[in-house]
């Protein structure tokens, strides 16, 4: 069996590590996610009621659904990136 050679681009880790995690603290990642729910939980709650305040009355369940949901999608994409 041949051994194979590393080059020295195999000696360093992928990415920057501490102790054998990444090198971001817990509680950073536990703060963005926190954010990311509220902005994302708010921005729902204020939507849901404008669509079935405003929008299902008028469109009907099923097409104001239709248009809620992209644009949920759009703000969890946004607040979340």
């Amino acid at each position: 069996m041949k051994k194979q050679v590393c080059s020295s681009a195999c000696d360093k880790p992928a990415l920057p590590r501490e102790q054998g995690l990444l090198a971001v603290p817990l509680s950073a990642i536990l703060v963005a996610g926190r954010a990311c729910f509220s902005v994302v939980f708010a921005a729902g709650f204020v939507l849901e009621a404008i669509r079935i305040i405003a929008l299902a009355p008028s469109l009907g369940e099923t097409k104001a659904t239709a248009i809620d949901v992209p644009v949920m999608l759009l703000l969890a994409w946004v607040a979340c990136a």
